[in-house]
């Protein structure tokens, strides 16, 4: 699997395999600059916007990618399918700056893979 993340204006790519039932960050790279797509800012807490694949194969439609801070689900959404691939755009809720973790649900295998490799979100940004 293969995010895609924008942190302080940089594009982040972070390259993730399948390990038994759980994702492992593998590489974390800084891509050339690009200008980020343009999302809705408001009182929205952070903005996630993501290519997702799992086994470096696109998700199924209905697949899910959530965001938690420990247990609890801070933001969700199904991904979109365009072009062979599959992408989400998740609005997460932020009390302050906090530690998250991703989550996949692939709805064609009915299993859940965790990202490994967690990341610290700030309100009001854009990864």
């Amino acid at each position: 699997m293969k995010l895609f993340l924008y942190h302080h204006n940089k594009l982040l790519a972070v390259t993730v395999y399948k390990k038994g039932a759980q994702a492992v960050c593998e590489t974390l790279t800084q891509l050339s600059p690009q200008s980020p797509a343009s999302s809705p800012r408001g009182n929205l807490s952070a903005t996630v916007l993501a290519q997702v694949s799992v086994g470096g194969k696109a998700v199924t439609r209905g697949s899910v990618v959530g965001v938690y801070v420990v247990d609890e689900l801070r933001g969700q959404h199904e991904v979109v399918l365009a072009n062979g691939k599959s992408y989400a755009t998740l609005n997460v809720n932020l009390a302050e700056a906090e530690r998250v973790t991703h989550r996949i649900w692939d709805a064609e295998s009915d299993k859940e893979y965790r990202v490994a490799q967690s990341m610290t979100m700030e309100k009001g940004e854009t990864y």
